[in-house]
Order: structure tokens, then C-alpha cells, then sequence
């Protein structure tokens, strides 16, 4: 063990020297090459996949709006709802109606076709658990038979 000197207790290490031993050397405020790239090359992942899923959801082959809904009694809902689709193609679409608490109170799978001059329009009769306040359509698809 080497004695103590005065030379050795006037060498003290500054705060910052502290930190850069335990820590590493501090960066400036630029960001570096390699970060950009980084960077630029998740957003541009990003923007692909959201133009991909933006496409891939937009080539439906059916679209539908909910006409009008009435409740008949508290057994009983109608909905009306149009189609849009190529013509002649024939559809399977499912109808829910639904309680104040949104919750499913009936569901009927209803077959739209053969679709005419591109769109159909149909009435459904639903029977439900409990009185309902409301009905929409959930998805409507292709029939197998008709799919590519």
C-alpha cells in the first residue's frame, strides 16, 4: 500500500468526472446519425401499414346503412337496413338489437339477394330477450358459393 501524499488528496475528482466515470460522456443536444435513421425508417413502416390496413378494409365486398328501427313489444324489434353490393350477388348479414345498456338482446342472420342495380333494401323481424331500444347491422358477407 502506497502512503498518502499531499499530491495524491489535492487530485480529487470533480463532480462531473463523477458522473462521466459511472455514466459515460455527455452528448450535445444533435441526435445522431444512426437515430434518424432509426427514426425515419419506423415512420415510414408505419405509414405502409397504415395505408395496407386502410386498403385491405376498404375492398369490402358489401357496405350497409341502418334505415330505421321500431319496437313492436317487448318480445318483439323490426329493422330496416339497405345493402350495397355488385349486382346479382347474394349476401348473409347479421342483425342485433340491443337494450339501454347496449347490451345484445336478440340477433337474427338474415340472406340479402340476389342484390339489384347495386343495392337492397330489407326488413327484419327480430324476437328479443328484453325490451329493445335499438338495432343495427353487424357485418354483412358473401355467400361461399359466391366467393372468388
Amino acid at each position: 500500500m502506497e502512503p498518502i501524499t499531499a499530491a495524491t488528496t489535492d487530485q480529487r475528482a470533480t463532480p462531473s468526472d463523477d458522473v462521466a466515470a459511472r455514466y459515460g460522456p455527455t452528448r450535445g443536444a444533435k441526435p445522431s446519425r444512426a437515430r434518424i435513421v432509426v427514426l425515419a425508417a419506423v415512420a415510414l413502416l408505419v405509414a405502409v401499414c397504415f395505408v395496407w390496413v386502410s386498403v385491405e378494409f376498404s375492398d369490402r365486398d358489401a357496405r350497409w346503412r341502418d334505415v330505421s328501427f321500431r319496437s313492436i313489444d317487448d318480445d318483439t324489434a323490426e329493422a330496416t337496413f339497405e345493402v350495397f353490393a355488385d349486382t346479382g350477388t347474394t349476401l348473409r348479414c347479421v342483425v342485433r338489437a340491443v337494450d339501454a345498456e347496449l347490451a345484445d338482446v336478440g340477433r337474427v342472420e338474415v340472406d340479402v339477394g340476389p342484390v339489384v342495380a347495386g343495392a337492397a333494401r330489407e326488413t327484419v323481424v327480430i324476437r328479443t330477450l328484453r325490451p329493445a331500444v335499438g338495432a343495427s347491422v353487424g357485418i354483412c358477407v358473401l355467400l361461399p358459393e359466391q366467393l372468388p
